[in-house]
């Protein structure tokens, strides 16, 4: 899930698999540094793959391999291009399907700080979360079931 220098999100991260939500956290650089078991539920694909240090365009590439189909997998470059740009800037949830599951994700900047001479402490984060949305086809919006606000869309 995690290498050490990232060790204090593990608990965070098991908090979230009890929740049934899924997180990744990825440095300043689009890498990966941790992740829960729960973002390997919601994405299979992922398992046995996603590493401390891989690049998010190896991750997303992944994930857009097991999605597109013939008619676009010569896309696929600028599906991963269009991802990370979404990735760095993303300010609101969206809502999304993923193999059958109807999930909402949401990401935040977290700035680092600390007086810590190993750079790590500095280095800015992005926080990544993934929860089903069940029965919610679209964000922003109304659920297709009762018809009233939805916050997942």
């Amino acid at each position: 899930m995690t290498d050490p220098a990232n060790d204090w999100i593990a608990p965070l991260g098991q908090m979230l698999d009890g929740l049934g939500i899924a997180m990744c956290l990825f440095d300043d650089q689009d890498r990966t540094q941790a992740w829960n078991e729960t973002f390997l539920r919601f994405f299979p694909e992922h398992a046995g793959h996603v590493h401390v240090g891989e690049p998010y365009c190896d991750n997303l590439r992944r994930f857009y391999l097991g999605r597109l189909g013939p008619d676009e997998i010569e896309r696929i470059d600028s599906y991963i291009d269009a991802g990370i740009a979404r990735h760095r800037g993303q300010t609101q949830p969206f809502a999304f399907e993923h193999r059958g599951r109807q999930l909402v994700v949401s990401s935040v900047q977290l700035q680092g700080g600390g007086d810590c001479a190993c750079g790590a402490c500095s280095m800015a984060l992005r926080w990544t979360c993934w929860a089903r949305a069940p029965g919610c086809r679209r964000m922003p919006g109304r659920c297709p079931r009762c018809w009233t606000a939805c916050p997942w869309g």
